[in-house]
């Protein structure tokens, strides 16, 4: 996707989620959406920032770098997307609540 986002919005490339399957191969439905806690993914693309109110020109940095993995408050307001099949979510920066720093340098 190639997209850049502006402001504090960030776009998150939602992780599939997997299907659990009894040993009998029952396939057990997936958690509803709506009612999870926490939504996952990575982040694929940060806005710039927020400006400070006091009008001085800074920018407001998002913790969050592009390959970090992301916790979205699962009740935020988000927008979703999808292309090629996958799925994202535009989020305000402040509805990330944990995210783990990707592995790269």
């Amino acid at each position: 996707m190639d997209i850049q986002p502006l402001v504090d919005i960030v776009i998150i490339k939602m992780h599939q989620r997997k299907v659990e399957t009894t040993k009998s191969g029952l396939a057990l439905p997936e958690v509803d959406a709506e009612k999870e806690q926490i939504r996952w993914g990575e982040v694929i693309a940060v806005g710039p920032g927020s400006f400070f109110s006091q009008g001085t020109g800074e920018r407001i940095p998002i913790d969050v770098k592009v390959g970090d993995t992301a916790g979205v408050n699962g009740h935020a307001p988000a927008i979703e997307l999808a292309d090629e099949g996958e799925k994202y979510l535009m989020v305000n920066a402040p509805s990330i609540i944990c995210f783990r720093k990707s592995s790269r340098k």
